[in-house]
């Protein structure tokens, strides 16, 4: 699992263990032996997932030809000269940054991420629409249900401007190729989400702003929220999920609907973030506009949302007069864009 799955599985264990208490303190007729032995399976699996949890925070050993790489980077940087680095050893540097990046956020480590020579390479990717199926000896497939479906991406210029004092440089080499790619992973990582949510498509195209992708037309009410939900399960995803922001999921927790499914659909998404077995995924990079004609949440499996990473990263130092800080422009190539835009689902209001 991870990272923030384990701790949303956490989440769910520490709430359970809370219910068996307060069931204890309001229920005089509670059964006490089936409390404890319920509590004691869910201590175990806190256990568990607490150890699975330190160990997605355990330091990974870099591989020798990465952390080289990060080295000539920093060394470049102490020398105050300008660096541009690529071939195979950036490229296994930069595939180090994006996992960075995935870790640090949920709705990119949902996404698919390919890779391209160069800045200027145009990147194919490709979709999961072939279609097996059971022919008879002799027969054929149609040639529509084998095709590979394809689309490029142009990777666009990403900047991030990091000052470093002289004291650092001269002093911590070492320290600083270690902190290289989780700075770096921090600047772009949050404009690799952003984008992939809300870009016009100058850059990167945003899956609430994607003219191509389906709308469904609905007035907010939860009971509409599972409705959307069950229809994206019936679309054969391999991972569905919902993303919103928490200002349109607080819209619709606050639903004052008193139906029975209303109550049952507010405790999953409140226990358990998800509808209908559909996970919700609350990011801050959604639109939180809530006005008739916006879309409020998309549907769909971001691992159908590609985003193709150049192997080139470029930092160049520049020198302010009077100071003894040096900041040095980083810049990275990538862009994304949904491969088949219909497979997303907005949520739009009525």
């Amino acid at each position: 699992m991870k990272k923030f799955e384990i701790q949303s599985e956490i989440d769910n264990v520490e709430l359970e263990l809370r219910s068996l208490a307060n069931e204890v303190k309001t229920n005089a007729d509670a059964n006490l032996d089936e409390i404890r032995s319920k509590k004691a399976s869910l201590e175990t699996r806190r256990a568990d997932l607490l150890k699975e949890l330190a160990q997605c925070d355990a330091p990974v050993e870099t591989p020798a030809e990465t952390r080289s790489c990060w080295l000539d980077i920093a060394k470049a940087m102490k020398e105050k000269r300008t660096v541009t680095v690529s071939g195979t050893g950036m490229a296994k540097t930069i595939k180090e940054l994006v996992k960075k990046i995935q870790d640090d956020d949920s709705i990119l480590a949902r996404a698919r991420f390919f890779y391209g020579a160069n800045a200027s390479t145009v990147i194919p990717v490709w979709a999961n629409n072939i279609v097996a199926q059971f022919i008879t000896e002799g027969g054929s497939v149609s040639p529509d249900s084998a095709n590979l479906g394809n689309t490029t991406i142009i990777p666009k210029e990403a900047f991030a401007s990091l000052p470093v004092s002289d004291m650092t440089l001269d002093l911590s080499e070492v320290e600083l190729a270690n902190e290289l790619p989780e700075i770096f992973a921090n600047a772009f990582s949050v404009l690799m989400a952003s984008e992939m949510m809300t870009g016009d498509g100058t850059n990167m195209q945003g899956i609430f702003t994607d003219t191509g992708v389906t709308v469904d037309t609905k007035a907010i009410a939860v009971a509409n929220l599972g409705a959307f939900a069950l229809a994206l399960k019936g679309k054969k995803y391999r991972n569905p999920c919902i993303v919103m922001s928490s200002t349109v999921y607080n819209a619709f927790i606050s639903d004052t609907a008193t139906d029975e499914t209303t109550k049952i659909y507010k405790e999953d998404l409140i226990r358990n973030k998800s509808i209908e077995g559909v996970a919700v995924v609350i990011t801050p990079y959604a639109p939180t506009t809530i006005t008739s004609g916006s879309k409020i949440a998309v549907g769909g499996d971001l691992n159908n949302y590609a985003i193709g990473v150049a192997g080139q990263l470029s930092i160049k130092q520049k020198e302010t007069a009077g100071t003894s800080a040096v900041t040095f422009d980083g810049k990275s190539y990538f862009s994304g864009k949904p491969i088949i835009s219909a497979d997303f689902v907005a949520y739009k209001v009525a």
